[in-house]
């Protein structure tokens, strides 16, 4: 079976799982509202218990599809995507939401579960960060050992000599059709914007900006967009980017957000 038909049967039956739960759970609650009034207090406790153990259950099912639905969205940017045509002179084209999708899937269900208030927006892939591990982080160590995510990478179908995926054993560092290109993303970052609820996003990198605003007034969206210097070594006095950046995030006083690694 081709990737995006499987990736799309998966979906179908998460979401028919959850659907099932759900039904599970309603029932449930159902028989427990129909028992006689004549329990004890013990009875009672237990069912208390149990009816908590179930919305705890849905709760937790609610979540799944957050992460499942988002997937949904960046599925239908991909296949969009890939319908593009583009110049000759475009010989390599990635996609590391095709041969990297399970690692990314496992970043997206572990971190993009719920509610977001802010959401730090980048700009393509990098050649030696997402396209080597499908997680949107610039430094694999940081992928590995803080977000503790890691497993098997594919390949794109043609690669570039100097741009090869070796996926987690990667070594090397970021250290950092337009119209359609620009629409079918614009779209599919409203959707994610409207899906995790977010209030805050900051644009990493003055074009990430400048798309952000553009994405957020066409769609009417109530959202602050902020800026934060990209990263990458050749900007011009980007030197101590570290530095600069917490500094920045303090001014947009967004550091009460980050808790450190001893808290």
């Amino acid at each position: 079976m081709p990737r995006t038909k499987r990736i799309r049967a998966v979906n179908e039956d998460l979401q028919a799982f959850a659907y099932s739960r759900t039904k599970r759970l309603k029932r449930t609650d159902t028989i427990s509202s129909e028992l006689s009034n004549d329990k004890t207090s013990t009875d009672l406790d237990s069912n208390t218990e149990k009816n908590g153990d179930a919305v705890a259950h849905t709760m937790s099912t609610l979540s799944e599809s957050i992460a499942d639905k988002l997937l949904s969205v960046e599925q239908q940017l991909s296949t969009k995507v890939q319908s593009i045509t583009f110049q000759s002179s475009v010989q390599y084209i990635y996609n590391p939401l095709e041969y990297a999708f399970d690692t990314h899937a496992m970043y997206v269900r572990k971190y993009c579960n719920g509610s977001k208030k802010i959401l730090f927006l980048g700009m393509n892939p990098g050649p030696w960060g997402m396209s080597q591990t499908g997680v949107p982080f610039g430094e694999i160590s940081m992928v590995r050992d803080w977000l503790k995510i890691s497993g098997s990478v594919g390949t794109p179908s043609k690669e570039h000599p100097n741009r090869k995926v070796t996926g987690f054993q990667c070594t090397r560092s970021e250290g950092e059709g337009q119209e359609l290109l620009h629409r079918a993303c614009d779209k599919s970052l409203v959707d994610a914007v409207q899906l995790l609820k977010v209030e805050i996003i900051v644009g990493i990198g003055k074009y990430a900006e400048k798309r952000a605003q553009i994405a957020a007034q066409t769609a009417g969206l109530q959202v602050q967009v902020m800026f934060l210097p990209h990263p990458s070594p050749r900007a011009v006095g980007n030197g101590n980017w570290n530095e600069k950046a917490i500094q920045h995030l303090e001014e947009l006083k967004l550091m009460k957000f980050f808790k450190t690694a001893d808290t």
